[in-house]
């Protein structure tokens, strides 16, 4: 379960400034709802030399497990082919959202291999 530092990125991202380890890292904050998110969205931050890029995402209302790994993986992947963080965060978010939107689409509880199948394979 995340923290509410106060909805705005300003907090968080002064949270992670202050904070010893995370100030010299890549923090990634997914599942975000701030102040100023709209209703229908839900953000990724992407926390890096005091800035933050936000990246919006049609909401999408499923519970599912293993979206976090998924995601994870994503992102490390196109960093292995060479991609910068912001641009493989948001490939990230676009192969998470058709994933879970083939998951809801086609009546399924949890994302499966055919799910995954689908979001990697079409554009």
């Amino acid at each position: 379960e995340g923290t509410n530092i106060d909805g705005s990125p300003m907090a968080v991202i002064s949270a992670i400034v202050e904070n010893e380890i995370l100030r010299h890292k890549i923090v990634i904050i997914t599942s975000c709802h701030l102040y100023d998110t709209a209703d229908s969205e839900i953000e990724t931050l992407i926390i890096l030399n005091g800035s933050c890029t936000r990246i919006a995402a049609k909401r999408i209302d499923i519970e599912t497990t293993g979206t976090g790994d998924l995601f994870s993986a994503i992102i490390a992947s196109k960093l292995a082919l060479g991609y910068d963080i912001d641009k493989a965060v948001r490939e990230a978010t676009q192969i998470i959202k058709k994933a879970l939107d083939y998951t809801v689409t086609n009546h399924h509880s949890e994302m499966n291999a055919a799910c995954l199948l689908e979001c990697l394979t079409n554009k």
